[in-house]
């Protein structure tokens, strides 16, 4: 079957010559031609059909009749899948990849703890501090959220494999007490991303990772101030304050996504 490749008149264009996935690189380079917009003349075919799948490149150029016989050379799945000689292409770096997954585990259990606690204490009538953790339980959704698009986006797969379970406290303090525990390790986590994320040359990862980073630090400041009152006041006096919604908990409630809201 014809395919569009280079024919007698040196351009990119339709030609009775066929051509195959693998021989664009190397038809660009003894030819002395420019592949056309778009291509990366040393790249791997996949690479290409990626542009195509995702509309970068025309449909009616070379790279689109290049990924309509791909198959034939490579297997439709190892095309979709970006795999090139037994490697996977990938946007952004392994590691970087790794420790997106990592956040996003962790938040997905943040999720989980926060939620459980505004339950809880819901049904126990401190419908104050429900509220709070309410807003809590989304901040970490909508960190989830970002960390998910951002792993797509460097053409990773989200992978959160969670390492541990939600710990739900029986008394406030010993919820405070697991969500600090909590926050105190997201915090860790972040910080090792930012460095990793930088040495790898991923800036708006580093990025990302430092607008997180910024929200827990907020949300172990609350805590704090949270167990600092129940140690002055006691933990029932403390709820006494918790029994009607509106406002916040405490005088250092969140002030970064989850105070605004999302």
């Amino acid at each position: 079957m014809a395919i569009g490749g280079i024919g007698n008149s040196g351009r990119w264009g339709r030609s009775r010559e066929p051509v195959s996935a693998l021989s664009i690189s190397a038809r660009s380079r003894r030819g002395g031609q420019r592949a056309p917009p778009g291509v990366d003349e040393g790249a791997p075919p996949a690479r290409a059909c990626r542009g195509v799948v995702k509309g970068l490149i025309d449909t009616g150029s070379l790279a689109t009749q290049i990924c309509r016989a791909a198959p034939a050379d490579f297997g439709a799945r190892r095309i979709e899948a970006g795999l090139y000689e037994g490697e996977v292409y990938m946007r952004g770096s392994k590691q970087v990849v790794d420790v997106l997954n990592d956040v996003l585990a962790a938040e997905l259990l943040a999720v989980s703890q926060y939620f459980m606690h505004s339950k809880l204490n819901r049904n126990r009538g401190f419908m104050r501090l429900a509220d709070v953790l309410q807003r809590e339980s989304n901040d970490e959704m909508s960190h989830a959220g970002r960390v998910t698009e951002r792993i797509l986006f460097l053409e990773g797969t989200p992978e959160p494999r969670m390492k541990d379970n939600p710990k739900v406290g029986e008394t406030v303090t010993e919820q405070m007490q697991n969500d600090l525990a909590l926050e105190h390790r997201a915090v860790k986590r972040l910080n090792e991303g930012i460095a990793i994320a930088r040495q790898q040359g991923d800036n708006a990862s580093a990025e990302l990772f430092t607008r997180i980073l910024t929200d827990e630090e907020e949300h172990v400041a609350w805590i704090q101030t949270q167990l600092f009152l129940i140690e002055k006041l006691g933990e029932s006096t403390y709820l006494q304050s918790q029994l009607t919604s509106g406002g916040d908990a405490g005088t250092a409630a969140p002030t970064g996504a989850a105070a605004k809201g999302g």
